[in-house]
C-alpha cells in the first residue's frame, strides 16, 4: 500500500516532535518555562499557562501558513507552507498532551488528599 499525503505529514510531525524533544527537552516542561517568562514580561495582570503558549504557537504557524498561501512569489514558499502546517499539527498535539498531563496530575493530587 502506498503512503498517503496525510500519512507522510503525520509521520513527519512525529519525527519533528521527537527531534525537538531531544533538542530542547520535553515540550510540556519547555512550554511551562515559556509561560513563566511570558508572565514575567507581561504588563497585564495575567498568568500564562503552557497551554496558552501552545495555542499561541498554533496561531503563529497558521498565520505563517496563510501568509505563504497568499504570497506566491515569496522565497521558499513551499517549504514555509509545509513546515508551518506540520508545526501547527505538532503544537496542536502538544496542547492535548499538556491538557492530559494536567488532568492526570489533578487526579493524582486528588488521591493524595483522600
Amino acid at each position: 500500500m502506498s503512503k498517503t499525503v496525510t500519512a507522510e505529514i503525520l509521520q513527519k510531525c512525529l519525527d519533528i516532535h521527537k527531534d525537538r524533544d531531544k533538542q530542547y527537552g520535553g515540550s510540556a516542561q519547555s512550554f511551562k518555562q515559556i509561560a513563566k517568562l511570558a508572565t514575567m514580561l507581561s504588563n497585564e495582570d495575567f498568568t500564562f499557562t503552557a497551554k496558552d503558549v501552545a495555542v499561541l504557537m498554533v496561531a503563529t504557524k497558521l498565520c505563517r501558513y496563510n501568509y505563504a498561501l497568499q504570497h506566491h512569489g515569496m522565497p521558499n514558499r513551499e517549504a514555509v507552507i509545509k513546515d508551518s502546517l506540520r508545526d501547527s499539527i505538532v503544537y496542536t498535539a502538544i496542547i492535548e498532551n499538556i491538557r492530559l498531563n494536567e488532568l492526570n496530575k489533578d487526579v493524582k493530587d486528588d488521591t493524595k488528599d483522600s
